[in-house]
């Protein structure tokens, strides 16, 4: 039995407890007091590497759970003044994103050239979207998202987007999420995306398809198709395949899901460019 002595509020010996004992030590509190100081590398160099690598898909030390003198960062002076500033801020984790998000190597094009590495962030890495982030896109591509912006800022619509259509996403993410780390999409996915009724209901009543159906100009249509799920034009070999398909005799309603369908499921709409 512990010593009462050691603690605020002793540990009770009936075998029903009444009480949550409070040590005079914590060892929680001596953590998290050694970790926040300033002065300590190691959680503040932590904390922006992970940040770093969920918004660029790879950290600056990786693995990112393997920081120590044996395997440096790339970019050891970049983490350094990041780490800094982390602390410098008293650890805001909505300043350090801001910090990060607004720079250069950020907002820079996946497109590599033969100057550029990619391994030196010189350029965007493709990279899969989570179950999340997935399902989210999901719902803004199929025309939901459209019902809800009217007269509300962006901010707001999507907010309304997430609240409105919370069980429609739980269930998106259970059908999509892999649970790997870092997500990898898998059979799963492509199962449901393929024969799921679920899937096929979600563009039927997104409103996407149904608004493209009403539009009698196959170039207009498939402009708006792209420019809805992938946020592009279409290219000229995809423009011309797009129109030989609408050419099929067919229910237009049906074609039109067909084609968002098709733009969905491509790889280029589930990955981050």
């Amino acid at each position: 039995m512990d010593d009462p002595a050691d603690y605020l509020v002793a540990p009770e010996t009936a075998k029903e407890k009444t009480r949550v004992p409070l040590p005079k030590f914590s060892r929680r509190a001596e953590f998290i007091a050694t970790a926040i100081n300033k002065k300590e590398p190691f959680f503040k160099r932590a904390a922006v590497n992970y940040v770093w690598a969920q918004l660029f898909g790879r950290g600056l030390v990786e693995p990112i759970d393997q920081m120590h003198e044996a395997n440096p960062p790339s970019q050891p002076e970049v983490l350094q003044f990041l780490a800094d500033d982390f602390a410098a801020h008293d650890f805001d984790l909505r300043y350090l994103i801001r910090t990060i998000v607004t720079t250069h190597v950020y907002q820079l094009s996946s497109r590599q050239t033969k100057a550029q590495t990619e391994g030196a962030f010189a350029c965007s890495q493709v990279r899969p979207l989570s179950g999340a982030q997935l399902a989210v896109s999901m719902l803004v591509a199929t025309g939901y998202y459209e019902a809800l912006k009217p007269g509300l800022p962006a901010d707001a619509a999507r907010g309304k987007l997430e609240t409105q259509y919370a069980a429609t996403l739980t269930n998106l993410v259970k059908e999509l999420d892999s649970a790997a780390e870092p997500y990898q999409p898998g059979i799963r996915e492509s199962l449901f995306e393929t024969n799921s009724p679920t899937f096929a209901n979600l563009i039927g009543k997104g409103g996407l398809a149904a608004r493209l159906a009403t539009m009698k100009d196959d170039g207009a249509l498939i402009q708006d198709a792209f420019l809805s799920v992938l946020s592009r034009a279409p290219t000229h070999d995809e423009r011309g395949r797009m129109k030989e398909y609408l050419q099929r005799p067919s229910e237009r309603r049906s074609a039109c899901e067909e084609i968002v369908w098709a733009l969905m499921t491509s790889a280029e709409f589930r990955f981050n460019h």
